[in-house]
Order: structure tokens, then sequence, then C-alpha cells
């Protein structure tokens, strides 16, 4: 393509040089032809009703869109820990071995 906005060529046709209104024609249709062949056309033909948007706008998001997570402080996460130091030291204190016999449903 040429450097003149108002030029256009294809590798069947030789260039199309807009330069007066006789010149019209030929260029307008090579015009034409450019654009649907880069599937163009419906976004700027001229005679169209309604011509397509070149971009849609997409949809708004929802907050149901999205996972939520739980967030845990410092502070549950540090009373967690305790909990299980405390679970851990009385059963170890308790009962040097556990077997399976030991377990129960409630844990």
């Amino acid at each position: 393509m040429s450097s003149n906005p108002a030029s256009i060529s294809t590798k069947n046709d030789s260039a199309a040089f807009l330069q007066g209104p006789g010149d019209w024609d030929k260029w307008n249709k090579q015009f034409q032809a450019k654009a649907v062949a880069y599937s163009l056309w419906e976004h700027i033909d001229p005679e169209a009703p309604e011509t397509e948007a070149f971009l849609t706008k997409p949809p708004e998001p929802s907050l149901n869109d999205y996972a939520t997570e739980t967030i845990i402080t410092e502070s549950q996460t540090q009373r967690r820990q305790q909990g299980r130091r405390a679970t851990s030291a009385t059963t170890s204190a308790t009962n040097d071995h556990i077997t399976v016999a030991d377990l129960s449903t409630d844990g």
C-alpha cells in the first residue's frame, strides 16, 4: 500500500489513486473490496441502515461472578495454633501410644 492515504492497491489490481472526481469509481470499488476482504465493510458501509459496532461493551460483572473467600485474621490464626498445641500437649501427656481402637467418630 502506498503512503498516500487515498491510495489502494491489491495484488491483482494496479493502485487506484483518488486525485479527483474522475478517480472516484475505481478508487471506491477497490476500497470496498479491501474492506470486504478484511471483514470491515459491515462496520463502515455508508448505505447500511445500521452499522455493526467495532467493539461491544462487555456485560457489567456481578458479585456472584467472583469466588468468596473467608479471610482469617492473624489473631484468629494464633488462637487456632494455640488450641492445637494445647490439644497436642494433653494427648501426648495422657497417651504415649494411640492405636486405632482408641479413636472414635468424634475425633
